[in-house]
């Protein structure tokens, strides 16, 4: 599994992919401080609660039309790009 072969990763930089999902893998990144997914064709996000390091997160230019309120309680993130 990818997580367990980076379980240093601190920075994903997915944007700019045509994904169209957000994958709960991602969640998986322990150590992740920043997480670009910009500029896709995500619709949905799941409960991002498997970040406890992440400082930044870009989601913009995506089709997504609801946020999920545990962005907002994540206590370290400073930088949120919607």
């Amino acid at each position: 599994l990818l997580t367990t072969q980076l379980p240093n990763l601190e920075e994903l930089n997915l944007g700019n992919n045509q994904l169209v999902e957000f994958h709960e893998l991602f969640c998986s990144f322990q150590k992740l401080r920043t997480l670009r997914v910009n500029s896709n064709l995500i619709r949905e996000l799941p409960p991002l609660t498997g970040f406890p390091e992440l400082l930044e997160l870009d989601i913009s230019g995506n089709l997504i039309q609801s946020i999920p309120n545990e962005i907002f309680q994540m206590t370290r993130l400073i930088e949120l790009r919607i």
